[in-house]
């Protein structure tokens, strides 16, 4: 009995999750469309007619950098109502600590940004991409509203997957199931993305269970909040790789997928399908279970 209770409590718990991210995805959507159609009518209102506004807020919408950028930072509307509703009355759903707050989260942008820059370089070395410059005076301030964008973005999934759900399930399962449970969770939820292929589910897996191993040794969020922030960001706007399967963010550079294998470059769904980013991301993992004191040093301080 008591399995079949904490199975049906897994199933609820899973279900809140699902639904924080879509309640709040949605909201966020709706309050964008809104805005981007009252200025587009504002701007072209005398020359659009019914159809028009269909085909733009169906279609154009969806590949507008913009509005993609300014949808990411919303997604501090699901960090701030978990926040809002949790922090009092449970302090350690979300460790937010202010000790060493700024340190850890610097360390943890670092980290990030040098980690998928190692596996970018590998693959590049090994043929996986076409590099191309592609930065112009112009793409500053969209490089700006996307790193901003995937500051709050990284942090989101953070809060939702190694933060509430993390604790959650916590209360009443050992480590190694929640750690398992989170990392599957996280997976499931991208399979709706481009691209998507077994490998790329596998590696979202294995970055998920890496970053509830940083969750559990550091107890915080600062650290690999910001390290999944750099992560997305520095893939990329930066580097100009798909984004798990989401493109059309290239500023600094464009990597164009060459004719090597999906092992190497990850195909459309971007680097984290490939077998680099599984081999860089289990020795990470590695180096943090043997508690190396220097990862300790660095992810706790």
């Amino acid at each position: 009995m008591k399995y079949v209770n904490n199975g049906l409590r897994v199933c609820w718990i899973f279900f809140k999750t699902v639904l924080w991210e879509l309640v709040t995805e949605l909201i966020s959507v709706i309050i964008l469309t809104v805005l981007f159609t009252i200025k587009m009518l504002q701007l072209y209102g005398k020359n659009m007619n019914s159809r028009d506004i269909s085909s733009y807020i169906l279609h154009d919408l969806e590949y507008d950098p913009v509005f993609f950028g300014c949808l990411l930072i919303l997604n501090i509307i699901l960090i701030l109502g978990l926040y809002v509703i949790y922090h009092r009355k449970e302090p350690d759903m979300l460790p937010f600590e202010r000790k060493n707050c700024i340190s850890k989260y610097i360390k943890g942008y670092i980290c990030g940004l040098i980690l998928f820059t190692l596996i970018w370089l590998i693959s590049l070395g090994l043929g996986g991409f076409q590099v191309e410059l592609i930065f112009k005076h112009g793409n500053l301030a969209m490089l700006c509203l996307f790193f901003v964008g995937y500051l709050f973005q990284g942090m989101s999934e953070e809060v939702l997957f190694r933060g509430y759900l993390y604790k959650r399930l916590n209360t009443f399962l050992p480590l190694p199931m929640v750690i398992a449970l989170t990392s599957l969770l996280f997976a499931v939820m991208h399979l709706g993305n481009d691209g998507i292929s077994v490998l790329a589910f596998i590696n979202l897996i294995i970055f998920g269970v890496f970053t509830a191993l940083i969750r559990y040794h550091s107890n915080s969020l600062w650290f690999i909040g910001a390290f999944h922030s750099a992560w997305n960001f520095t893939q990329g706007p930066l580097l100009g790789v798909a984004v798990s399967g989401n493109g059309n963010q290239q500023f600094v550079l464009f990597s164009k997928l060459s004719d090597a294998t999906a092992l190497i470059n990850g195909g459309s769904f971007g680097l984290e399908g490939s077998l680099i980013t599984t081999l860089i991301l289990l020795v990470a993992i590695f180096a943090i279970t043997k508690k190396f004191s220097c990862i300790e040093k660095l992810i706790c301080k």
